[in-house]
């Protein structure tokens, strides 16, 4: 089985996810797969020395850019690292590619956001997997940065929104949630 086939993903999401818990169960942070998961998080928290060097390489890279850290590995239980790569705008909306680096297996994940302001008020995300072709040299940055850091592959095309359904992440219900909730974060915006 190809390590990067949804079921072997899946396999992988178990090892870190209980099945058939949910996530207000009293039983789930005492499970040996959140044990599991809450120990490479502390570890990817200890160690961000790639983390960091990726950060600053898109800061030198990308200078018109601002370059913002979203990793919230210790209090929304992500399992990723996060990066924000806001892009300049006309107007007062916030576009960004957004760079989502696994803690659980050597894959990463990029995709745009948009959310349009109208007066005080934000629209919900537009979140998009395929980057326009104005964005694509800002994803290419990105993408080739992760790899020559951190020597990781893109998400395979697809398998991402394929269903974990016997688990619970985040907020996300059991039945709901995806391999991208489970392999990166349930917060894509």
């Amino acid at each position: 089985m190809k390590e990067d086939s949804s079921t072997a993903l899946r396999e992988l999401v178990y090892s870190y996810y209980p099945v058939g818990v949910r996530v207000d169960d009293a039983a789930y942070p005492d499970s040996e797969e959140s044990r599991r998961l809450e120990a490479a998080r502390t570890r990817a928290v200890q160690d961000s020395a790639a983390w960091q060097r990726l950060l600053e390489s898109l800061r030198i890279e990308l200078p018109d850019c601002r370059i913002e850290d979203w990793t919230h590995l210790g209090t929304n239980k992500d399992a990723c690292y996060r990066c924000r790569v806001e892009l300049a705008t006309p107007d007062d909306s916030l576009h960004a590619i957004v760079a989502c680096v696994s803690i659980i297996t050597p894959f990463y994940l990029t995709y745009s956001s948009v959310v349009r302001q109208s007066g005080s008020r934000f629209s919900p995300s537009e979140v998009r997997h395929e980057l326009s072709d104005d964005e694509v040299q800002y994803g290419n940055v990105v993408a080739s940065d992760i790899e020559k850091i951190f020597g990781y592959r893109p998400m395979p095309p697809g398998i991402g929104t394929e269903l974990v359904p016997d688990v619970a992440v985040g907020n996300v219900v059991l039945g709901k949630a995806t391999l991208y909730d489970c392999l990166f974060t349930d917060d894509r915006w």
